[in-house]
């Protein structure tokens, strides 16, 4: 007998959470799908804004490697159609970013200088538009951090 009253009241609870949290999900506002993008409302509240956060390329000097520089860039992209496109394909883009950051680095960055960030942003710019096919897409530099050993 003590052990169906224990059972009963196990099953009891057990609906009434079930319900509580199915009405807590109905009730709970959608959150961004993934944490680069909420990590993007941090930045902006603009829709048109798409982040690419923890770039990085290391910096070579003769067979050796000095350093690391890590990029997180944005895209500003106003054209529905185009931000659907550069959403997905994101991984392509991410690629082509990380290959320009270190084609800048391996060409043209001096270890212990400051980075040229307009030919840097050049560079990106450049990749993204032939990544995406078309231009439309204004890349933002958020933040270039150099860490030399």
């Amino acid at each position: 007998m003590f052990l169906i009253r224990t059972l009963l009241i196990c099953l009891a609870a057990l609906c009434l959470c079930s319900a509580a949290c199915a009405a807590d999900a109905k009730g709970k506002e959608k959150k961004p799908a993934t944490p680069e993008l909420e990590a993007a409302l941090r930045i902006t509240s603009s829709p048109d804004f798409v982040p690419f956060f923890s770039l990085a390329a290391t910096v070579p000097k003769t067979r050796l490697m000095v350093g690391v520089v890590a990029v997180d860039i944005g895209l500003d992209v106003a054209d529905p159609a185009l931000r659907a496109q550069v959403l997905k394909n994101s991984p392509r883009i991410r690629a082509a970013l990380r290959d320009s950051l270190a084609q800048y680095l391996f060409a043209y960055y001096r270890p212990g200088r400051a980075p040229d960030l307009a030919m840097l942003t050049r560079m990106m710019q450049a990749s993204v538009d032939a990544t995406t096919g078309k231009p439309g897409a204004k890349l933002y530099l958020v933040s270039v951090l150099v860490q030399l050993k």
